[in-house]
């Protein structure tokens, strides 16, 4: 995974959540820190649905 400039990532363990789709159930989260740009400027090169 690329990291954008400044930014530190973190991943938590699997986390379960009611409100998740089946399909993302267990899967972990990502958590970035020192991310220097508003992030609705940084979500059209981030975002990623599969």
């Amino acid at each position: 995974m690329t990291q954008p400039v400044g930014v530190s990532l973190g991943r938590t363990p699997a986390v379960d959540c009611r409100y998740y789709m089946p399909y993302e159930d267990d899967k972990p989260v990502w958590i970035a820190r020192g991310i220097r740009k508003p992030l609705a400027e940084l979500w059209s090169e981030l975002k990623h649905y599969d």
